[in-house]
């Protein structure tokens, strides 16, 4: 039996495939990979089953590899190399979600990957660690959080 890994993004002239070929858990269970892109991906999460992810065949498909065809995965593993959101307003982070809702182990855990889209979100994770280490030993730069530009005139000091 196999154990599937799916990296998403990244740099695609890295082969993953090449990388990982032959490599087992353990010495027992063969690792499968397979490398996508976000906007190659369709997901659906099952609360009973996890995520079955089809994925669309690769405008740049690595030669040697099947990133030319379509093809479906269930992964164990999943290793995000790139954000979840672009240049150009695309925003993948409902697959994100899927992924939690899927419970997959991830290298970067998917949770800091979704405080991450908000920076507010993160600055307050960073004030905890602020907290707990100090604020000689972690220093933040100062900022306020407006939920809204009337919030701005309402509050100045």
């Amino acid at each position: 039996m196999s154990k599937v890994l799916l990296i998403i993004g990244g740099d695609s002239k890295i082969n993953w495939y090449e990388l990982f070929k032959g490599t087992t858990l353990h010495g027992k269970e063969e690792i499968k990979v397979e490398f996508t892109r976000w906007d190659e991906m369709q997901l659906v999460s099952y609360s009973d089953s996890g995520a079955v992810i089809d994925l669309l065949p690769s405008a740049n498909p690595l030669p040697g590899t099947n990133q030319s065809k379509r093809r479906t995965v269930t992964p164990h593993f999943v290793l995000i190399r790139s954000a979840t959101q672009a240049l150009y307003g695309q925003d993948w982070r409902n697959l994100l979600i899927g992924l939690m809702y899927a419970n997959i182990p991830s290298l970067n855990s998917l949770q800091s990957l979704y405080f991450c889209l908000e920076k507010p979100v993160i600055y307050s994770k960073l004030l905890q660690v602020r907290k707990k280490l100090g604020i000689s030993t972690f220093p933040l730069i100062e900022q306020t959080y407006y939920p809204d530009w009337k919030s701005m005139t309402f509050c100045t000091f």
